[in-house]
C-alpha cells in the first residue's frame, strides 16, 4: 500500500483490503522523481513513473523533464548492456511524449534529451534529434502522427557543436544551421558565438591544419561582416581562439609567423574592442616557447615593445612569464 500523503493528493481510493488510501497528485510524484534525479537513482525513478501510470496519474511536462534529466545525469555508465537499456527507455519516453496530446515540450525537455545523448558519447544522435524536431516543427499536423513540437533554439545547436571532437563534424552542423535559416526561416543563423565554438573545436583538435583552417574561418566571418551580417563578425575571442589554434597546430615556425602578423593586424585595426589582451599575449609567448627560434630573447623583447605600442598594461602573470623567458635583467613592461 502507498504511504499516506497529507498534501498534494488526488481523491482517495480503496485498496484490496478495503482500506482507504490517498493517491498522490502529479505534483507529489514530480517531487519524488526529482529526489531520484538528485540521487541519480534511475531504477527508483522508473518505479515511481510506473506507479503513476498504475494509478491513472497523467504526467505533465515537469514529470517528463525530470525523468529525462534523471537518465541524462545517470547515463555516464561503463556497462554496455546498461547503456543500451538506457537508450531504449529514453527513446520510449520521447516517443510517448511526442504522442501525448496534453503535454508540450520546452527548452528543458530538449536540453535533457541532448544531454542524455552527449553523456552517452553520441553527439551525432543529439544532432539528429535537434534536426528532426526542427523539421517536424514546420510540418502540418495532419502529415505526422505526432503533435507539433516547438523548434529548438540556437543555444541547443551550440551545445551539441561544442561537444564534437572532430571539427569537421562541427563545420557540417554549422552549415546545416545556415541552410535551415536560409531555406526554412528558422532563427538559428550562425552568429559570432557559433563560429567561435567551431573555431574552438579546431583549436582543441591539435591538428596540423588547425591554424590554417581557423584563419580561413576568421576571414569568412570578416567577409560576412562586410556583407552586412553584423551578428557574425569576429570579436576579441575569435582572434584569440585563432591564435590558439595556430599555437596548437604543431607547426611551430608557421605558427609564430602567423601569430606575429595577427597580433599586429589586431592593433592596426584601431578597434579598442579588438586590441590584444592577456590571452593574446599569453598565446604569443607560448608560441615563442614552442618554437625552435635561436633568438627567443629578441622575440620576447618584441612582445614587450608591442604592448607599449598600444599602451597595454600586462597582467602579473604575463609580466612573470616575460621575466622568466628573458632570464636576464628585469624589463619594465609598463613604461
Amino acid at each position: 500500500m502507498l504511504e499516506r500523503f497529507t498534501s498534494f493528493s488526488t481523491p482517495s481510493t480503496t485498496d484490496s483490503e478495503g482500506i482507504e488510501e490517498d493517491i498522490p497528485s502529479v505534483r507529489t510524484w514530480n517531487i519524488l522523481l526529482s529526489s531520484c534525479t538528485i540521487k541519480g537513482d534511475v531504477n527508483k525513478a522508473k518505479h515511481f513513473w510506473q506507479r503513476m501510470s498504475k494509478h491513472g496519474i497523467e504526467p505533465d511536462i515537469v514529470s517528463y523533464n525530470t525523468l529525462l534529466n534523471c537518465y541524462a545525469h545517470s547515463s555516464k555508465i561503463q556497462n554496455r548492456k546498461e547503456k543500451l537499456n538506457y537508450r531504449k527507455v529514453v527513446t520510449s519516453i520521447i516517443h510517448r511524449l511526442r504522442r501525448d496530446p496534453n503535454v508540450t515540450p520546452n527548452h528543458i525537455t530538449y536540453l535533457a534529451i541532448v544531454n542524455f545523448w552527449i553523456n552517452q558519447g553520441l553527439p551525432t544522435r543529439a544532432e539528429s534529434f535537434l534536426l528532426d524536431i526542427t523539421i517536424a516543427s514546420q510540418q502540418p499536423i495532419q502529415n505526422t502522427p505526432y503533435k507539433k513540437f516547438p523548434a529548438p533554439n540556437r543555444s541547443l545547436f551550440h551545445y551539441v557543436m561544442g561537444d564534437y571532437k572532430a571539427p569537421k563534424k562541427a563545420e557540417q552542423l554549422l552549415l546545416k544551421m545556415a541552410e535551415l535559416s536560409d531555406d526554412r526561416g528558422f532563427d538559428i543563423r550562425p552568429n559570432t558565438e557559433t563560429y567561435n565554438i567551431l573555431l574552438n573545436c579546431w583549436a582543441k583538435s591539435m591538428k596540423v591544419e588547425s591554424g590554417e583552417r581557423a584563419e580561413v574561418i576568421l576571414r569568412e566571418m570578416e567577409g560576412l561582416g562586410h556583407l552586412g551580417d553584423v551578428e557574425a563578425t569576429p570579436n576579441i575571442n575569435t582572434y584569440n581562439i585563432v591564435l590558439n589554434a595556430w599555437s596548437n597546430s604543431g607547426n611551430a615556425a608557421a605558427a609564430l609567423t602567423r601569430i606575429d602578423k595577427l597580433i599586429f593586424e589586431m592593433i592596426l585595426k584601431g578597434n579598442p574592442s579588438l586590441m590584444p589582451d592577456s590571452a593574446s599575449y599569453g598565446t604569443w609567448l607560448k608560441a615563442i616557447t614552442l618554437s625552435k627560434e635561436s633568438d627567443k630573447k629578441r622575440r620576447v623583447e618584441d612582445v614587450v615593445k608591442t604592448m607599449k605600442i598600444h599602451d597595454y598594461k600586462p597582467s602579473s602573470y604575463i609580466s612573470q612569464r616575460i621575466q622568466e623567458m628573458l632570464s636576464t635583467e628585469p624589463v619594465n613592461c609598463s613604461d
